[in-house]
């Protein structure tokens, strides 16, 4: 036993001054001044998003999920994204820029969720 008695002194406070850090000299820039993506995207991703909610339409009709109403009304949702997917390709000699297939992607994404949670609506 060593006696309650600490090995090691008590640290002691000493008066230093906090240090200066340094500040960094440039900011990022807002984001309205990023450039925008131009890079060029064939439709096959767009495509493979609209044959699979397709097939997930048609199989939750076949296992009445969805009433046949419901599918076609969120088939044509699907068809009006195909749609403007090549509206947007043909001003762009047949490709999307990375910002249209990224906004397209978002707007497929959001029709997965709907049509996976049985959230599809008559119009």
């Amino acid at each position: 036993m060593w006696g309650g008695s600490y090995y090691y002194p008590a640290p002691q406070a000493y008066d230093i001054p906090p240090q200066e850090y340094a500040q960094p000299t440039q900011t990022a820039p807002p984001i309205q001044n990023l450039r925008p993506d131009i890079s060029r995207h064939n439709l096959t991703v767009v495509s493979d998003y609209k044959s699979e909610l397709q097939a997930i339409l048609d199989q939750k009709l076949k296992d009445g999920d969805i009433t046949k109403r419901q599918h076609d009304a969120e088939l044509e949702r699907l068809r009006q994204l195909d749609k403007q997917a090549k509206d947007d390709a043909s001003v762009n000699r047949g490709y999307l820029t990375g910002d249209q297939e990224g906004a397209l992607v978002r707007q497929y994404d959001r029709a997965y969720y709907v049509i996976n949670h049985n959230f599809v609506v008559d119009q």
